[in-house]
């Protein structure tokens, strides 16, 4: 298979994905009542990030299939690029499956509305944040697929702006909203990696 194939089959995954989660988040939301947005924490710093990682995570990556900054190119092993096809897949569908689990509790911003609980069941009764976490796989299948040291890695730099910057208001939205309901949670339960001894 060609650098090219590779780098094609990341930009049509990717995209499929987000569509995908993107009609399960509505269909989802369509006839029930998720009430008023009480706490809205999005702001410009997020919108700029948000704007990051979707450049760095596609914009970029389609570049990589015309003649662009030739020199970045660099070759791997087959065996690598099929190995990041593998994150990639098992990423998205760890995306897909964290928004269905969320229900009607999904945002895909820093927002709150009344009627949301804390869903602490599915895939979030292993760890906290699974949708960073398969994003953070996406990054480490990128580099595999998108064989440039620019287009290739841009998602990494992307999503980590995206990261850090929304992560600490996130959880702290969480703690205003369910107090020490989300602190046992957060002591019994990881943010990305599920811990190994779960405690009681």
């Amino acid at each position: 298979m060609t650098a090219r194939f590779f780098a094609l089959a990341y930009v049509v995954l990717f995209v499929g994905a987000r569509v995908v989660a993107r009609l399960l988040a509505h269909r989802q939301a369509r006839g029930r009542d998720a009430g008023a947005v009480i706490d809205d924490r999005v702001n410009a710093g997020e919108r700029l990030v948000m704007a990051a990682y979707l450049a760095g995570g596609l914009v970029l990556p389609l570049l990589a299939l015309g003649p662009w900054l030739p020199g970045f190119r660099y070759s791997l092993p087959e065996w690598a690029s099929w190995a990041g096809l593998a994150i990639l897949a098992g990423a998205l569908y760890l995306h897909v499956s964290s928004i269905a689990d969320l229900g009607r509790s999904y945002s895909a911003t820093v927002r709150a509305r009344e009627h949301q609980p804390l869903v602490r069941d599915g895939v979030y009764a292993w760890v906290r944040h699974p949708i960073y976490a398969s994003l953070w796989l996406v990054t480490l299948a990128q580099p595999l697929l998108v064989h440039h040291v620019v287009f290739g890695f841009a998602g990494l730099l992307g999503f980590a702006l995206l990261y850090f910057y929304r992560l600490p208001r996130e959880e702290g939205m969480m703690l205003d909203r369910y107090g020490d309901e989300y602190r046992e949670y957060m002591r019994r339960v990881g943010g990305l990696v599920p811990r190994l001894r779960r405690r009681p």
